[in-house]
């Protein structure tokens, strides 16, 4: 575990400062790049293998065929680069931390990761709106079919993809923290007006809804093309990948109570317009996080 945990920082460590951006943004390509893979190979497998009752093929053993398939290529990857793959020169130098995790929560390493929290609070807070909102509200309030919200889904990922890439290269040129404070500023205040007008369900049409859908995805989306990077930079090597692993999942505990909040603003607004708040608070805390930490383009990461 420790060793796949290290795959990030290894690459960043490895690689050229100036260019530490782009491959930051490539390496967070893998999310929007498999949706796109799962979701166009999940429209085929269902061509094959059609869903309908409890009985019919997919629902059945067909929806196990993709899982099957990822974990055997998960596997076959972590063999791959566990035996192919060397430790970078900075890892290989620094004195190893016997206790990573005690490290990186006390002292200057504890301060920063709550720093780090905050931010990456702030980013998950407006992320679950798309996985967890947005793909309902296409059906609900703007009348789009099951295959209209995957396409939709899978073109506006697709774009991520060179968002994510645009992102990292454009924060080695102008720094990770004013891209993160701007994302942050995009959220709170830009992204609520495309989601409250297909919220409002006066939005019918499939290509007004599909280019609102794909305007708040990319918008989103900015501050994490150069997420990983900033994390990765934020530690020194020997809690670096528990600093990154750590600080990037924790912090989806707090939004992951999302479907709790909605249900107590609900009482003051409609249920469809509640993730409007949720949206400023998630870029309000960006900012915030992205404003405790310095500015990280240029640390040595060895």
């Amino acid at each position: 575990m420790a060793g796949l945990l290290r795959r990030p920082a290894l690459a960043l460590e490895s690689s050229p400062k100036a260019r530490r951006g782009l491959f930051g943004g490539l390496i967070s390509t893998g999310f929007p790049a498999a949706y796109c893979t799962i979701a166009l190979l999940t429209l085929g497998l269902l061509q094959i293998l059609p869903a309908g009752g409890l009985d019919s093929p997919y629902v059945r053993y067909g929806w196990r065929v993709l899982f099957i398939a990822g974990a055997l290529l998960a596997f076959g990857f972590a063999w791959w680069y566990a035996r192919n793959v060397e430790e970078s020169a900075a890892w290989k130098s620094s004195e190893k931390v016997k206790t990573p995790i005690r490290e990186l929560l006390s002292g200057s390493s504890g301060r920063t990761f709550l720093q780090v929290f905050v931010l990456t609070t702030g980013l998950w807070f407006t992320s679950y709106m798309l996985t967890a909102v947005l793909p309902g509200l296409m059906k609900t309030r703007a009348g789009l079919g099951p295959t209209q919200v995957t396409l939709t889904l899978v073109v506006a990922n697709a774009l991520v993809i060179l968002v994510y890439l645009g992102a990292g290269v454009l924060s080695q040129k102008i720094g990770r923290r004013p891209l993160l404070i701007v994302g942050g500023v995009v959220c709170a205040i830009l992204v609520p007006v495309p989601y409250a007008m297909v919220a409002s369900g006066d939005v019918r049409s499939y290509g007004a809804v599909a280019a609102l859908v794909i305007a708040i995805t990319l918008l989103i989306s900015v501050p994490w093309g150069c997420l990983t990077t900033y994390l990765n930079e934020r530690f020194h090597v020997g809690v670096r990948a528990s600093g990154y692993g750590l600080g990037y999942s924790l912090g989806m505990v707090v939004p992951a109570f999302y479907a709790f909040y909605q249900a107590g603003l609900s009482s003051f607004l409609p249920l469809h317009y509640t993730a409007v708040v949720l949206l400023c608070l998630g870029g309000l805390l960006t900012v915030l996080g992205a404003v405790l930490g310095p500015e990280t383009r240029d640390v040595d990461m060895a």
